[in-house]
């Protein structure tokens, strides 16, 4: 079912019910679903987080500042 189709007729459902405990679950449903931020990326994206991680272990990180210093070099220059 398309997706303005599920809207429409969920909210057909809603309207026609005056059942408090059915309109209190479906509100709890909604209100405490949560979509994690991870599930939403793509693979690469997974991938270079993961790697990105193992590089901060390993302590192979440059600073905020030292980059903000390269930067200043490099437009003096």
């Amino acid at each position: 079912m398309h997706l303005t189709k599920i809207k429409i007729k969920l909210h057909e459902l809603i309207e026609s019910t005056d059942d408090e405990k059915i309109l209190e679950d479906l509100y709890q449903q909604l209100a405490d679903y949560k979509v994690d931020w991870w599930d939403g990326l793509s693979e690469t994206q997974k991938q270079r987080l993961s790697e990105s991680e193992q590089q901060y272990n390993r302590g192979a990180i440059v600073s905020n500042e030292k980059v903000l210093e390269k930067i200043q070099q490099w437009l003096q220059k």
